[in-house]
């Protein structure tokens, strides 16, 4: 089975090449996704008002045991799920949240401890901002087009290409009450992250010099500043709607 997949890919491969020497010269064109809510949810006038009126909000992070999208054998080759949550933790700290070890958190959680008054004297806390799901897109999650634009402003409709979705799902857990002050979801999709210069050839549209992404859509998140700047938007992105800015 391995063996057929790398002759697939050695296949498909040389036959892009083989579209590469065709007569047709190569066009640039720019793929038109279908629109998506790079954020979605809510946020409570009681939480919104104690971030205003707080000049350091005392927070930490939940994080859950696994990372979506992202599979063992491809740990090696994608950043480890702590500095994806070290990153968000920067942004608090950038934002001016005081941020406490989630992992004593996690401590306190394992250990039988769920009531949030106690968590909160314990490590100090008046936030909690929970993840309930990180993941880097799949056949389920990913926008999809047949639409190109050329240069000069020309659409044509071509081959289908996808681009995966990263998600970020939240919550934050009020300490002192123990209520919910919001629920997100937050996306962004792989070209966002980076740019996405494609070129036509004979009616074929692909990544230049990136074939096999037509081949496997995961190769579009497989670096790690890709994850990093992901994390990174979607963090802003996150505050600002906290803070009522976005």
């Amino acid at each position: 089975m391995r063996n057929s997949g790398k002759f697939l890919i050695l296949f498909l491969s040389s036959f892009l090449l083989a579209l590469l020497s065709g007569c047709a010269s190569p066009v640039p064109v720019t793929p038109i996704w279908p629109e998506y809510k790079p954020i979605d949810g809510v946020v409570t006038p009681d939480l919104r008002a104690f971030l205003r009126s707080t000049a350091s909000p005392k927070i930490v992070l939940r994080v859950p045991n696994t990372v979506g999208g992202i599979t063992q054998t491809e740990k090696t080759s994608v950043p480890q799920y702590e500095n994806l949550y070290s990153l968000i933790e920067r942004h608090l700290v950038e934002a001016g949240f005081i941020v406490r070890d989630r992992a004593l958190l996690q401590t306190l959680l394992v250990s039988g401890l769920s009531d949030y008054s106690a968590i909160g004297s314990k490590i100090d806390t008046e936030l909690i901002l929970e993840i309930t799901n990180l993941s880097f897109g799949d056949d389920s999650n990913s926008l999809t087009t047949r639409q190109f634009s050329t240069p000069k402003g020309i659409k044509q409709t071509v081959n289908t290409l996808s681009s995966p979705v990263a998600t970020l799902d939240v919550r934050v857990v009020q300490v002192a009450t123990g209520s919910i002050g919001s629920i997100m979801t937050l996306k962004i999709a792989a070209c966002e992250v980076f740019i996405c210069e494609m070129t036509m050839h004979n009616n074929w549209v692909f990544f230049p010099g990136e074939e096999q992404i037509l081949l496997d859509k995961k190769y579009q998140w497989a670096r790690t500043e890709r994850y990093n700047t992901a994390v990174n938007i979607m963090s802003k992105r996150l505050l600002d709607r906290l803070r009522g800015d976005l």
